[in-house]
C-alpha cells in the first residue's frame, strides 16, 4: 500500500547518512502518487517537477521520459531521458528515444548529431539506421531517410519500423508505387 511504502521510506532515512542511497525512497511517494509511470491512462504532467525536486533513480527518469514521450509531450521527455543520460551515457535506447523527441520539440540538428554517433559506435545496429532515417524523414530529406530506411532493412528486413515509413516514402514521394506495396 502507499501507506506503507510512505512509512518504510520515512523510516529509512535515519539511516541515509550512512546510506545516502536510502534518499532515493523519498522521491517512489510521490512518484506513485502522481503517476509518474503513467500506469494509469491520465498523469499529472503539473507535478513532474515536485516529484523530481529531489534525487530520482535513473529507472524512475526513464519512466518520466518514456511516459512523457508516449503521451505526446516530448518537451518533457527530452528533459526526463536527458537526465536519464547524465548518469547512464551508454544506454542507447534511451538515447534513440531522447533524439525522436528532440526532432518533435525542434531540435532536428542535435538528434542527427545522436543518430551519427550511435550508427558510429555500432553500424550493425539496425535501429540506429532507422532513428536516422525518422530524423531525415522530420526534416523533411527523404532522400537520406529512403537510405537510411533501407540500410535498417538491410540488417533486419522485417523491421516494421523501418518498412512502414519507407513505404510511405515510396507511395507518397517518390511514386514508386511497385516499391511501396
Amino acid at each position: 500500500s502507499l501507506y506503507a511504502m510512505v512509512r518504510l521510506a520515512r523510516n529509512a532515512q535515519t539511516h541515509a547518512r550512512n546510506n545516502p542511497l536510502l534518499k532515493l525512497l523519498q522521491t517512489e511517494e510521490p512518484a506513485y502518487e502522481y503517476d509518474v509511470c503513467n500506469c494509469r491512462s491520465t498523469a499529472n504532467w503539473t507535478a513532474y517537477p515536485y516529484v523530481f525536486d529531489g534525487v530520482a533513480s535513473t529507472n524512475l527518469l526513464d519512466s518520466a521520459g518514456s511516459a512523457a514521450s508516449r503521451n505526446n509531450h516530448p518537451e518533457l521527455a527530452v528533459i526526463y531521458l536527458s537526465e536519464a543520460l547524465r548518469f547512464l551515457p551508454q544506454d542507447d535506447k534511451t538515447r534513440r528515444r531522447r533524439a525522436q523527441n528532440l526532432v518533435a520539440v525542434g531540435m532536428p540538428r542535435m538528434a542527427l548529431d545522436e543518430a551519427n554517433h550511435l550508427i558510429a559506435v555500432a553500424p550493425k545496429d539496425a535501429d540506429n539506421y532507422q532513428l536516422r532515417g525518422m530524423v531525415y524523414a522530420g526534416m523533411g530529406d527523404e532522400p537520406h531517410a529512403e537510405q537510411d530506411f533501407e540500410a535498417a532493412l538491410a540488417i533486419n528486413p522485417d523491421d516494421p519500423d523501418a518498412l512502414v515509413p519507407l513505404a510511405s516514402i515510396y507511395i507518397n514521394n517518390t511514386q514508386e508505387w511497385d516499391k511501396g506495396w
